[in-house]
């Protein structure tokens, strides 16, 4: 049985079912379960698939962990429910498929393109009622799905991106976001596209021509989706920026939140009560913090909280410590839209953010990283120190 394919099956499965739930009508009941059994089947074909025991025993710690101090969390605050557990063991699955199997180009190319250029073709329809196309969720919901997809493609890659086609997905993540007036989801994909330049930038001299290419290109490309497109953005930009204004209603309930841990060493250690009516703004949005590590605290309590932030910053440790700069820039793009949207704990990125969790303590590094061939300025000075040993031999 050729492990990689049938993992490649159900990752794709997974994120087709993830993305239709949102775009078809269903019972939210059927809709979570739907997403929950994709990832729990992961799960169980790692466990059935994988020889790694280091790497199932962690899974197994980590998901119990993380499921007591929910459980905890909810008996306090009742910002979640019983079934969320499910999230944990389910998000994990798919996470651990990607470090133990990798996902291949071809499959990363077919989840990218199928769900975005569906995406692109209810753009140029005129289609800019978001509220129109989704089901459940908001027109976030699709700049983060967006997003999700890209992430899935660049780990699919393993050439080097200094290369226009290989940063189409990123202008087309600009896209969508423009279209469903997601700033942060706009500011996530323009910092990834300007650090993986400067990655390029100094891990090459003699092919920086390319770089110059693709920086003149690119900016003829945003000059054009400015021209055709501007009016339509627009209109979805302004109506954002009159409803809430710059600041937004984000402040509102962060303030709220914080309020709510001072308010008592229950809150502080277990999570602000989201539906508690003396946190207005937080109510009103039914708990939802807008910021991945408020929602880790709400749902989690602090144990978890301390435990899930210590590993991320593990990670983006051992990742700048190994060179590893791609790696790095994904994580800092899923951390920045996580800055002001609720997109984990629990959501789609869990499966990325569990990805990194196992990079952070696994001693083996991810397929990624084995199989790797990007021109990072580490290997670029391994090759350079290699053939001046090699001349010093001759």
């Amino acid at each position: 049985m050729n492990k990689e394919f049938f993992s490649d099956l159900l990752v794709i499965a997974f994120t087709f079912v993830l993305v239709g739930t949102r775009l078809v009508a269903i019972n939210p009941i059927m809709m979570n379960l739907s997403i929950a059994i994709m990832g729990l089947l992961c799960y169980l074909f790692f466990l059935l698939t994988s020889k790694r025991n280091d790497i199932k025993v962690k899974s197994y710690i980590y998901g119990f962990f993380l499921s007591v101090c929910m459980m905890l969390s909810i008996a306090y605050n009742g910002n979640a429910n019983i079934t969320n557990v499910l999230w944990i063991w389910a998000y994990m699955g798919v996470g651990l498929l990607l470090y133990e199997y990798g996902v291949k180009k071809l499959s990363g190319f077919i989840i990218f393109y199928t769900v975005n250029l569906y995406f692109i073709s209810l753009a140029l329809k005129g289609q800019i009622m978001i509220d129109e196309i989704l089901e459940t969720g908001s027109a976030n919901n699709l700049s983060v799905i967006s997003l999700f997809t890209m992430i899935l493609f660049y780990l699919s890659r393993r050439e080097s991106l200094t290369n226009l086609i290989v940063f189409i997905p990123v202008y087309i993540v600009m896209f969508v976001s423009l279209w469903t007036g997601s700033r942060a989801g706009l500011l996530s994909a323009v910092v990834f596209y300007v650090l993986v330049i400067i990655i390029e930038f100094l891990a090459t001299k003699k092919q920086r021509w390319k770089l110059y290419i693709v920086i003149s290109l690119s900016i003829i490309l945003i000059g054009v989706f400015v021209i055709q497109w501007y009016e339509m953005f627009s209109v979805v930009l302004e109506g954002k920026l009159e409803r809430s204004g710059m600041e937004s209603s984000r402040t509102l309930i962060w303030n709220d939140y914080f309020k709510g841990l001072t308010d008592n060493v229950g809150n502080f250690i277990f999570g602000v009560p989201g539906l508690d009516p003396q946190y207005q703004h937080l109510k009103e949005y039914s708990g939802n913090t807008h910021n991945i590590f408020l929602m880790l605290h709400s749902k989690y309590g602090l144990i978890g909280f301390v435990g899930v932030f210590f590993f991320i910053l593990k990670a983006v440790r051992k990742l700048f410590h190994n060179k590893q700069w791609i790696l790095l820039c994904l994580l800092m793009v899923i951390i920045i839209r996580g800055m002001f949207d609720w997109v984990a704990f629990p959501g789609s990125m869990d499966v990325l953010l569990w990805y990194f969790i196992f990079y952070a303590s696994l001693s083996i590094p991810p397929v990624y990283v084995k199989n790797q061939q990007f021109r990072t300025y580490n290997i670029v000075v391994r090759q350079r120190q290699k053939r001046n040993d090699y001349n010093k031999n001759l």
